[in-house]
């Protein structure tokens, strides 16, 4: 037989206070505290539950005392609140911000770079149709300039080649 009232609270806090004789609210809220390093653990869980059944009284009581303390600070928890949802709102904007940023400039400079080798490719037409180079000769030269597959060489040639050259 183990006599709880015997015990020390301090090395044997749970198995003290597993009892249907807790009636100071302090005590309850005491176990609450404790029971919130542990909350994760099944057996923490499993004597939680019996401590508060046994003692539904007491532990109502620090509710109700939670409940008044949050109606008493409401506006002290409501500022918080508020100043927690404007931060995270303020971050998100700044992250949202640099983050459009780097993808905008990323493809600015990708469409930077694909319209001068377009610009490049009209450009090296334009000039081997002055030089009096034939079609298939300038296609060869466009294919070996921009590093391009036969269908792309092909596909530039029929936009930029002009049918009037004039020198």
């Amino acid at each position: 037989m183990i006599l709880t009232s015997r015990l020390s609270e301090e090395r044997n806090f749970w198995l003290k206070n597993l009892t249907n004789h807790i009636k100071e609210p302090e005590k309850a809220q005491r176990i609450i505290v404790q029971y919130e390093q542990h909350k994760n653990s099944g057996l923490y869980q499993s004597v939680m539950d019996m401590i508060v059944r046994a003692n539904r009284k007491t532990f109502e009581e620090v509710k109700s005392m939670c409940k008044a303390l949050e109606e008493l600070m409401k506006d002290e928890l409501d500022a918080c609140r508020n100043f927690g949802f404007e931060q995270g709102r303020q971050q998100g904007i700044e992250r949202g911000l640099a983050e459009g940023m780097a993808q905008g400039i990323e493809q600015g400079m990708a469409q930077g770079i694909e319209q001068g080798i377009e610009q490049g490719i009209k450009s090296l037409i334009e000039t081997c149709q002055e030089l009096g180079l034939s079609k298939e000769e300038t296609q060869i030269r466009i294919k070996n300039k921009f590093s391009l597959e036969e269908e792309n060489a092909v596909k530039s040639l029929e936009k930029y080649w002009r049918t009037e050259v004039t020198v």
